[in-house]
């Protein structure tokens, strides 16, 4: 799991994000996470809010999957029940990139008059972050505060 942080030691993560991965169709389970294999095997010391987890750069987080009856073997091994976190420097990011202009055809006329124009906006990713191709980070675009505010792309 990667999560981006000024600190380099340390960051928040959201472990749950693994949770589809690790159940998969099984139903009726419960999903823990724990800081140590043998709390995983005992059931003990959860992690308390899984959502909001302050980890560290190369930290192993062991879960514990049960069933109704039984522990469940998860990633096809009763020993391969962990995953490591790992923590990436935020991306450097350009705030002011160029403005963007488009020019309307006299057949745009109509359109022009009531100032809408179609951009694409992806065009800009490359220069608000220059490593937005490198499959770790991305630019989201919002139409609003609002929108950002609520995490409505």
């Amino acid at each position: 799991l990667r999560a981006c942080s000024d600190n380099p030691n340390i960051a928040v993560f959201d472990l749950t994000q693994n949770s589809n991965l690790i159940i998969g169709n099984q139903e009726n389970v419960t999903l823990t996470y724990h800081q140590s294999q043998e709390n995983a095997e005992n059931g003990t010391n959860a992690i308390a809010f899984p959502v909001n987890y302050n980890g560290i750069d190369g930290e192993f987080i062991y879960i514990r999957l049960e069933g109704e009856n039984a522990c469940i073997t998860a990633f096809n091994s009763a020993e391969d029940n962990r995953f490591q976190l790992f923590i990436d420097d935020r991306p450097e990011i350009n705030l002011t990139a160029s403005n963007e202009v488009i020019c309307a055809s006299p057949s745009d006329a109509q359109q022009a008059d009531n100032e809408i124009g179609e951009f694409d906006l992806t065009q800009k990713d490359e220069e608000i972050n220059p490593n937005a191709g490198d499959g770790n980070s991305q630019v989201v675009y919002y139409a609003s505060e609002e929108d950002f505010e609520a995490g409505i792309p």
